[in-house]
């Protein structure tokens, strides 16, 4: 596919060869339909990551397991051990929630951004249909008088 500066370069020179062609609706079709495929894997990926973080957090409660108790251990190897579970549990709460979030929103945000850029390819791509019509009809009004 053209890059987007481009198109219209090669359309207007088509046009003015006299080329039928409609490589600048191709492209623009072509683009919707990698759009389309783009959304859909950001909504099955959000999808996953949704279920990943229902399981961290179900799954919170094993951090912290098993439970120690100054008859089960004491000392300093059990305050050395409770000190590594609670950063342990920190960094397991920012991941599951922060780290998680913050993963599902830029997705979010990327699947409206290319929602957008869908809506305004299928604007373009209308237009791009009417004008060849337009030009068609043209043609044959042109054809016709000539007749």
């Amino acid at each position: 596919m053209l890059p987007y500066r481009y198109r219209d370069y090669y359309h207007h020179t088509y046009k003015h060869k006299g080329l039928k062609t409609l490589s600048y609706l191709t492209d623009l079709q072509s683009e919707l339909t990698l759009k389309k495929q783009q959304v859909e894997k950001l909504k099955t990926c959000k999808h996953e990551l949704d279920s990943l973080q229902g399981e961290f957090l179900q799954n919170e409660r094993v951090v912290t397991k098993p439970a120690l108790s100054s008859q089960t251990w004491h000392g300093t190897l059990a305050t050395d051990f409770t000190e590594v579970r609670e950063d342990l549990e920190l960094a397991y709460k920012d991941l599951s929630q922060s780290q998680l979030n913050a993963a599902i929103t830029a997705i979010e945000n990327k699947i409206m951004s290319l929602q957008s850029e869908i809506t305004s390819l299928e604007t373009r791509i209308t237009a791009e249909i009417e004008r060849l019509a337009r030009e068609e009809e043209k043609r044959r009004q042109e054809k016709l008088r000539k007749d």
